[in-house]
């Protein structure tokens, strides 16, 4: 009888251990899965990262060149700006000519 109960207790002691390592098997396969998705979406943010990355590249370059594209109108601002006064200055100097000569003119017909 003691053998049987001894037999009995190993037995069950054996089907605790085979539960036991089910349920280990069973976590590792979880935490299997887990670490899978867990690479997975870490690859993913690297894409992502590497995508804003470049768009970052993008958008710095494209300011770059917006600026450029500033600073060329600015001087052609400039420019026109500077003729502008330039050929404004000439007609006033022309028309200080013109109202001159007229007076100098007046001036003879009147003598």
């Amino acid at each position: 009888e003691k053998l049987i109960n001894r037999n009995a207790l190993l037995t069950n002691h054996v089907r605790n251990y085979k539960a036991k390592a089910e349920n280990l098997a069973e976590s590792e396969r979880r935490l299997t899965n887990e670490l899978d998705t867990a690479k997975k979406q870490a690859e993913n943010l690297a894409e992502s990262e590497r995508r804003c990355q470049d768009a970052l590249v993008d958008l710095t370059n494209e300011l770059d060149s917006a600026k450029k594209q500033c600073l060329k109108i600015d001087k052609s601002k400039k420019k026109y700006k500077d003729a502008f006064e330039e050929h404004r200055d000439k007609v006033a100097n022309l028309a200080v000519e013109k109202a001159s000569e007229e007076q100098k003119a007046r001036m003879y017909i009147t003598v």
